[in-house]
């Protein structure tokens, strides 16, 4: 072990024929470059005025690092190499710090120190080192950069320590004390992973003060974590593991317009002190917790608070409050799925315009009575929401949707009695937690964002034609029946929950339900009619999916040059609808079932019909006609051959086909018409016109069918075959 100066002036470190030596003010020597045995001192005979050290080796190495201001003037420490420090860091009060490079404390035995004299460090640091042990002596600034304790015993020795990323989550053995400490962090907590980790809590704050922090305390009691940020929608506690921490208090007290917080299904966080949840305001700055999973299992979140809990200007979605404190406050809002929390009693609200054009749903423009005095509080999720006939006096109102940035949660909603013809715009996503009723004497605009369908229970759907753009069913638990026709120029999304169509008809850019979340649909005898390109049904991943086709049709209209694909997941529906015009090609991925294949010919342009290879499409009709000149080409989306199989007995007839790498069975019963080619690479296709038996006879010897009442002396009733033909 031995010591190194630095000398010179501005320099790389790695240049130690110019700027170390091995005494204060010495002469530099090209051998005197440190390693993990040496001490490294900055001191007042480095320089007499203002340098600059630039970390340039990588990784430079030292045991011990001192720095001291020079005569005059200050030092800057610059570079991007990776440090590694195997001993003590000590910097002094005021030294400029643009260096960038990752800090790794790699002491392999106890008693390091770090002081930084207030500066901050502000690079990626880990602590790394098997046996190594660190205490802090001031302040630790490392800015917005991670914290890592990878391996040895980190004690913050009751200091504040700022970051952003802390990183507790290995399997080696490394401890963590922290005493009286305020860790100020600006991102992700993450200890989810405490196997060897020796963890005392001290009566420290963990204070996350990020707008999408993901928080993980693992299974570890802490002393007091608490939420101070804007907590935006990804904001999240416990959110890779289901570990049960313990905390003596949890508190949320968001600092932005809209603070979101989900927490992991399943998970059980105890309190033995005080739990706070607190918004900021009855209306806009409301405070919401919900499932991590957004609803999308019925799995709720427990806290078990047995101390004092405060409850104000907050909403609550699959959560259940227990232990000995009291789960009730001021606004306290249901937005389902809950158990052990006394919400605020619910209410009905209606809507009172106010003299101007436009007003935002979270204005004081609520009254307790049909054009009574305004003033009374917003609705909570649970209330019922009234615009009628006393709302708008005059017409060119509008009400917009967007006091929030994200998810504005309201209850059922009806307008019903509506007049003047109000204009209701929708510019922040907006969940739903009851039944919705538009009508038709209103303008609904939804502009850059999607309407949640998410009420807990049985509840119903009224678009009065108006267009929903993008929407999405997303509770499990909650079912909605649509009560009209419905047409959205954007995407239909079942991500969770019971939607039944009702039988009526549906129009959408495209309908999607690819997850494994439970839901359940039920199509009706109604069409769904998809209107876009891309994969216009996805459906490609069905599990926990019920699904009842009833008698519906799914309908491909979109008469662009762009394909269209219809992927539906190995399930049975019952009428597929290809009625593009244009040459955008149509494709079917997965094994699925029809009923009927209808194939609608083009009468100005050819049209591409692909399936996937080696899947097996199943129908019990299918109609695929073309023209001359406008032949319906079947193919595969590759260079490989896909199925078409005949359920039901009968023949397929068609014409005006062009058909390759398609195997059609059973043999003999897929007839591509007298006018189709045959691409290659089939099997089981007939390239000629069906037979024609009786029962597909137009006329008899130039005399219409159903004027034939004998064939050959014999009832036509009678006959079972002609010519060997059924």
């Amino acid at each position: 072990m031995a010591n190194r100066f630095w000398v010179g002036g501005s320099g790389n470190w790695s240049d130690a024929t110019n700027h170390w030596a091995i005494t204060s003010g010495g002469a530099p020597g090209a051998g005197n470059l440190p390693t993990s045995a040496d001490s490294v001192f900055f001191d007042t005979l480095s320089h007499t005025t203002n340098y600059t050290v630039t970390q340039n080796s990588n990784p430079a190495n030292c045991l011990n690092a001192t720095f001291a201001a020079p005569l005059a003037n200050n030092l800057t420490l610059a570079g991007t190499s990776t440090w590694n420090i195997y001993g003590s860091l000590t910097l002094y009060a005021g030294m400029i710090r643009s260096y960038t490079g990752g800090i790794s404390f790699v002491a392999t035995a106890l008693g390091k120190t770090i002081t930084l004299a207030g500066n901050s460090i502000a690079s990626s640091v880990i602590f790394n080192g098997v046996g190594g042990g660190w205490t802090l002596q001031d302040a630790f600034n490392n800015g917005t950069s991670n914290i890592t304790l990878t391996n040895g015993a980190l004690d913050t020795n009751g200091q504040t320590v700022t970051s952003g990323v802390v990183v507790l989550s290995n399997s080696n053995v490394r401890t963590l004390t922290l005493g009286a400490t305020t860790w100020n962090f600006s991102s992700n907590w993450t200890g989810d992973i405490t196997t060897n980790l020796t963890l005392s809590a001290g009566t420290s704050v963990l204070n996350s003060t990020g707008a999408t922090p993901a928080v993980d305390l693992g299974d570890k009691t802490y002393y007091e974590l608490k939420f101070t940020g804007a907590l935006a929608s990804g904001a999240s506690l416990q959110a890779t593991s289901v570990a049960n921490p313990t905390l003596t208090n949890l508190r949320f007290t968001p600092s932005a317009a809209y603070a979101i917080m989900r927490i992991a299904p399943g998970v059980n966080i105890t309190v033995s002190g005080a739990f706070d949840a607190i918004g900021q305001n009855n209306s806009a700055q409301r405070l919401y917790l919900e499932s991590n999973d957004v609803g999308a299992t019925s799995t709720k979140f427990t806290i078990t608070c047995n101390g004092t809990v405060t409850l104000t200007n907050v909403d609550f979605a699959d959560a259940i409050g227990a232990g000995t404190g009291t789960w009730s406050g001021t606004s306290v809002g249901n937005a389902g799925n809950n158990s052990g929390i006394t919400f605020t009693g619910a209410v009905t609200r209606y809507w009172v315009h106010p003299a101007g054009a436009s007003a935002d749903f979270t204005d004081s423009n609520w009254s307790a009575s049909s054009g009574g005095a305004t003033g009374a509080s917003m609705p909570l999720p649970h209330d019922t929401v009234i615009f009628d006939g006393n709302s708008f006096a005059a017409g060119g109102k509008t009400v917009t949707f967007a006091g929030v940035v994200f998810l504005l949660r309201v209850g059922t909603i009806n307008f019903t009695g509506v007049t003047n013809s109000p204009t209701v715009t929708i510019s922040n996503t907006t969940s739903f937690f009851g039944s919705v009723t538009f009508i038709p004497g209103m303008t609904l605009t939804v502009t850059s964002t999607s309407i949640r369908l998410a009420g807990v229970g049985s509840f119903t759907l009224t678009t009065a034609t108006q267009d929903m753009v993008s929407w999405s069913l997303s509770r499990v638990g909650g079912t909605y029946t649509l009560q009209d026709a419905m047409t959205s120029t954007g995407g239909v999304t079942f991500t969770a929950g019971t939607f039944d169509a009702n039988n009526q008809t549906m129009t959408a850019l495209g309908f999607s339900s690819s997850n494994s979340n439970v839901r359940t649909i039920s199509m009706g005898s109604g069409t769904w009619v998809c209107t876009g390109t891309g994969n216009r049904w996805n459906f490609s991943t069905v599990t926990n999916l019920t699904l009842t086709e009833g008698t519906s049709t799914i309908k491909f209209t979109n008469n662009s040059a762009s394909s269209k694909t219809f992927a539906g997941g190995g399930e049975t529906y019952n009428n597929f609808w290809n009625n593009t015009a244009g040459t955008g090609v149509c494709i079917i991925t997965g094994s699925n079932t029809f009923a009927n294949f209808r194939i609608e010919p083009d009468v100005a342009a050819a049209r591409t019909q692909q399936f996937t290879a080696a899947t097996t499409t199943t129908v019990t009709t299918f109609t695929a006609v073309g023209t001359a000149g406008n032949v319906i080409t079947i193919g595969s989306v590759t260079a490989a051959s896909h199925a078409l199989a005949k359920a039901g007995g009968g023949t397929i007839s068609c014409d005006y086909l062009s058909v390759s790498r398609s195997d059609a069975s059973p043999a003999t019963t897929w007839y591509a018409g007298a006018n189709s080619t045959d691409g290659l690479n089939n099997t089981g296709w007939v390239f000629s016109a069906a037979p024609v038996g009786p029962t597909t006879l137009k006329t008899w010897n130039g005399i219409a069918k159903a004027s034939v009442k004998t064939m050959n002396g014999v009832a036509l009733a009678s006959v079972k075959t002609w010519c060997g033909v059924a």
